[in-house]
């Protein structure tokens, strides 16, 4: 795996995060809801025919999502700031989204995690590009699997 430098800027972490985090610890000891919402996506479907007549590139509805999702957050950095031990705020130039994807393990279809990384630079074709080519991997080399096999390294069943 080649490393690559991550892009970054440090901001003082902002005081009304710190009440935040009071409200968030308070609220994990209260009772989860769950919740089931409708969304209407014939907009983001005749976006989709669009690109796809436009570009004639595969395109899939989650490499949409993922593309869309991750211009938006690349506008807002501190949507997905990460706060470190000196209470600073680290805000990524890159944008990494984590996905779920089906997968054929051992005549199972089975879902596994993927992450999408530095998706805010990519087009939705090489989003879409991307996760079918991950589904497409042999498990050994799935990204989830790489990561399992160090945790599970003395307990391999």
């Amino acid at each position: 795996m080649s490393e690559t430098k991550v892009k970054y800027t440090t901001i003082p972490y902002p005081k009304i995060r710190r009440a935040t985090i009071g409200v968030l610890k308070a609220a994990k000891r209260k009772n989860m809801i769950h919740s089931i919402i409708e969304v209407d996506i014939s907009n983001a479907r005749k976006n989709i025919r669009k690109i796809k007549k436009e570009t004639k590139n595969y395109i899939s509805f989650t490499g949409y999502i993922i593309y869309c999702v991750s211009k938006a957050v690349a506008k807002n950095k501190i949507m997905h700031a990460y706060r470190n031990k000196k209470n600073k705020l680290i805000l990524f130039d890159d944008v990494d989204v984590s996905t779920t994807i089906e997968r054929k393990i051992n005549n199972n279809n089975e879902v596994v995690a993927m992450i999408v990384r530095g998706a805010n630079h990519k087009t939705v074709a090489e989003i879409s590009e991307e996760i079918k080519n991950e589904k497409e991997k042999d498990v050994k080399d799935a990204q989830v699997f790489r990561s399992i096999n160090l945790f599970s390294y003395p307990f391999n069943y």
